[in-house]
């Protein structure tokens, strides 16, 4: 079976300061979530689901359904290690353990473009609270989030009713008497409406330092919006926990989802904000705001050099800043509001340019240079703790800060605009872009590389927020929302020439289209066909226009041309092809042009269907044998005529080893699969894979993880003597 490569979905345990710990245990329960391509038809999703469903159960891995476009699949280490050809490993960093792959995970190759990503595999901790507990004993200038609310205008006379708002947590737990008390300190009569989701097995567990950054998100937004029902979402601190939590936050019906975890862009994997990506676009055609925060570390984000916080990176994200505030002696209106700095490595907001993302439409018309990326965050508020928020946890009253309180201060304000205008404002970013005005803002002070100036910059976004003017804006002009890209194709692979149907998905009611098809073709058409003549892969956008804006959406490698299916071209060797009886021998595959399916006879009269079979000669003799190789262009045979010659007895002399590896170029991390070729009988053997590692194994695999010109030998040995084979420079791995 041909496999493809999941690009990215390996640990790379040689970052930080990463213990291994041996192999995973056989029979040691792993629980996985496989994302699907949510472009996929009805029909194709089907097909695609029972095709998994019946390979799982082929290794012992049971599958379930799950959110759309979503396969939950469990089993034992063993069977994900076969299915995925994965080498599972148990780690430990900074005394927390997790186990991971460290090798790529491959799926069959009639899956490209069908399963996006799967994870679970990596349990690692993917990313960490942004708070800030305020340790001084004078706090002179702190504040409920009900007196934020008045200083930055939210419009009254509205508690959220009937708004579904949801909370992603990754540790940590709330006790419901505290946010009682809260309410009675806020004079709030009624009491919150607040439900624990659990999610992958994690639960509301109050009892460490997590606890404030659960307290903090859940108090902002109950105090500002008393009347939404709330939903803390608890998942496991793993890049799938993290996921499925705000997948089944979006699915459940949430209008608006607030997240104060994250992590530098540089600590994530490439596959994982991929599919993260994939996922908060998908929010967006749903309507479905998601915030998150920017990180309290400045520019640096908590690593080195510049960098900027993920999810709070994603262009579907409404990324949160932070401010620092001066109010007048009554409290009663903001006089001063500055970037967020009191240490720029430690202690001040987050904001940059993205490595990963490209620019979205809605920031064409920033003054500021961003060459061509993301520039984060979007918008931002009062996140010093200096003058931080007053929330009540473990019986008393305590004052905090960070960026994570901006996200649920402004999923608050969201929260009364819903309840006013009768639906989500959804995917906020081009309005806000459009309309800079209903934001405050901020031109002094920076956070660390980057400093505040006059329009969008890379400190505090568009600025602080000013709720009434945003509720005007959004009710007396009722402008239509601005367009989220959204197409679907079929097919998306195929022989070229290849006849592709584009649909436009489009929400938001867009009046114009621009298309590029990746191969220098364009069109305006809302629904258009296009041919694609060469073989190749090719890169889709569509940018979705109306008055109020435009959304651009790409999906990377979405066409597959394929050159014309050619006949195969029969070919195939073996490990040995002379021996002592009995003599077991496997059989190489080494067909081009793509064979389906394979008729091997060894020339006793036995056959087997098998792509690389192994078969055990128990007679002595000369064996004719044949392959037969088809796929759906027609078939091919090659005949070895006395290929295998088994003897009866021993010639009593050592064998001669000789050996292949393949593939013997390419990038690291490298997988290798060496087989032996040695004549005569072999009974033991030892490789020395030139990177001061060695196995006795018949056939071993091995990984090269740096890249270097590697030199294999492998001495074969018997009762009569050993030979050795050396081949210089053999292997050569790349970055």
């Amino acid at each position: 079976m041909f496999r493809y490569t999941l690009n990215g979905t390996h640990h790379d345990a040689t970052r930080g300061l990463v213990k291994s710990m041996g192999a995973v245990e056989k029979d040691h329960v792993i629980s996985t979530t496989w994302v699907l391509n949510p472009s996929l038809s009805q029909k194709d999703l089907d097909k695609t689901v029972a095709d998994i469903t019946k390979f799982c159960q082929q290794h012992n891995l049971i599958v379930e359904p799950d959110h759309p476009y979503h396969l939950k699949v469990k089993g034992n280490a063993s069977g994900f290690n076969k299915a995925l050809m994965v080498n599972m490993q148990h780690f430990e960093k900074e005394n927390h353990k997790y186990h991971a792959t460290t090798t790529p995970i491959k799926i069959p190759t009639t899956w490209k473009d069908k399963v996006h990503n799967i994870l679970g595999l990596d349990t690692q901790k993917i990313a960490k609270p942004y708070f800030h507990l305020f340790k001084e004993k004078d706090i002179t200038t702190t504040f409920y989030p009900t007196k934020l609310a008045q200083l930055y205008n939210f419009p009254t006379n509205l508690d959220g009713t009937n708004q579904k708002i949801g909370i992603i947590e990754l540790g940590g737990g709330y006790n419901i008497s505290d946010i009682n008390t809260y309410f009675t300190q806020l004079g709030i009569s009624t009491l919150p409406k607040i439900t624990s989701v659990s999610v992958d097995g994690a639960s509301n567990s109050p009892g460490d330092d997590a606890d404030y950054e659960v307290v903090l998100d859940t108090e902002i937004i109950a105090a500002i919006v008393p009347g939404a029902n709330i939903y803390v979402y608890f998942a496991p601190n793993s890049d799938r926990g993290f996921y499925d939590a705000i997948n089944t936050a979006i699915n459940q019906g949430c209008s608006i989802v607030s997240i104060s975890w994250g992590a530098p862009e540089t600590y994530w994997s490439t596959s994982s904000m991929s599919s993260y990506n994939s996922l908060f676009q998908s929010a967006s055609t749903k309507n479905v705001t998601i915030l998150a925060a920017a990180g309290d570390n400045g520019s640096s984000d908590g690593a080195v050099g510049n960098n900027v916080d993920f999810p709070s990176s994603s262009p579907y994200v409404l990324a949160c800043g932070g401010t620092k505030l001066v109010v007048a002696n009554d409290v009663s209106v903001i006089t001063q509001e500055t970037v967020w700095n009191n240490n720029s490595l430690s202690n001040a907001t987050g904001g940059g340019i993205s490595r990963v993302f490209a620019k979205p439409s809605y920031q064409n018309n920033v003054a500021y240079n961003l060459n061509g990326k993301r520039g984060v965050p979007d918008i931002s508020g009062d996140a010093d703790p200096n003058t931080g928020y007053k929330i009540y946890i473990r019986g008393r009253t305590v004052v905090i800060g960070g960026t994570s309180a901006v996200s649920p201060l402004w999923s608050g304000l969201l929260g009364r605009i819903n309840q006013s205008i009768g639906h989500s404002v959804g995917y906020l970013q081009p309005t806000l872009y459009n309309n800079p005005s209903v934001c405050k803002d901020i031109t002094q002070g920076n956070n660390g590389a980057f400093t505040a100036s006059t329009g969008w910059d890379p400190c505090t976004g568009n600025g602080s927020p000013n709720g009434q003017a945003l509720l005007n804006l959004l009710t007396s002009t009722n402008p239509p929302a601005a367009p989220v890209a959204a197409f679907t194709a079929s097919p998306t692979s195929g022989s070229a020439t290849l006849l592709v149907n584009f649909t436009d998905n489009s929400t938001n009611s867009p009046t114009s289209w621009s298309w590029n098809f990746g191969d220098n073709s364009t069109s305006n058409l809302r629904n258009p066909s296009h041919s694609y003549t060469n073989p190749g892969t090719y890169t889709v956008s569509l940018t979705a226009t109306n008055t109020t804006g435009s959304n651009t959406i790409t999906k990377n490698n979405y066409i597959t041309a394929t050159p014309q299916i050619l006949v195969p071209v029969a070919a195939f060797s073996s490990n040995q092809t002379t021996g002592q009886k009995p003599l077991t021998v496997t059989f190489i595959d080494q067909s081009t042009n793509n064979p389906t399916s394979w008729k091997w006879t060894f020339g006793n009269g036995t056959t087997s269907t098998l792509q690389n079979p192994t078969y055990k000669y128990i007679n002595s003799g000369n064996y004719t044998v044949s392959l037969r190789a088809t796929n759906s262009a027609g078939s091919n045979t090659i005949t070895k005529t006395n290929y295998i010659k088994v003897t009866s007895t021993s010639n009593h002399s050592p064998p001669i080893a000789a050996f292949i590896g393949v593939p013997v170029t390419g990038q690291r991390p490298l997988s290798v699969q060496f087989t032996d070729q040695s004549a005569g009988n072999v009974t033991s053997r030892t490789w020395n894979f030139g990177d001061s590692t060695i196995s006795h194994a018949s056939n071993p695999t091995h990984i090269y993880n740096r890249p270097g010109n590697y030199t294999v030998t492998l001495t074969a040995t018997n009762s009569y003597g050993s030979n050795k084979n050396t081949k210089s420079n053999y292997i050569k791995v790349t970055n």
